[in-house]
């Protein structure tokens, strides 16, 4: 896909799941999503995630608000309607990210 919209390293940060932060883990997870009006992502399902049991997949999820694709393809096609796979990688946040974060939440 051609991305409009990409989530910022921020806002991948913030989702970091909970139990890989504590297991001090990262992980990878992909989505499948329906192409909707603007290039915005819809009916998005988990389709893999790695390891399992550390909340990549449902972060996954929550991630695809933030991404949109271009309405059209490099071949002059409509994306209305497809679906695509997004594969997304998470890294442990770094103590820069953190501090940001908490910096914006009011946390210490």
């Amino acid at each position: 896909p051609q991305w409009a919209k990409l989530p910022a390293a921020l806002e991948v940060a913030r989702l970091y799941p909970t139990a890989a932060r504590k297991a001090r883990v990262g992980g990878r997870a992909a989505i499948n999503c329906l192409v909707g009006v603007g290039g915005r992502l819809e009916d998005c399902r988990p389709v893999s995630e790695t390891p399992k049991g550390h909340g990549f997949g449902a972060a996954a999820l929550t991630l695809s608000e933030r991404f949109a694709v271009k309405v059209w393809s490099s071949e002059g096609l409509p994306t209305l309607g497809g679906r695509i796979t997004v594969p997304i990688r998470f890294e442990p946040p770094s103590a820069e990210e953190l501090a940001a974060e908490a910096k914006k939440t009011g946390g210490v």
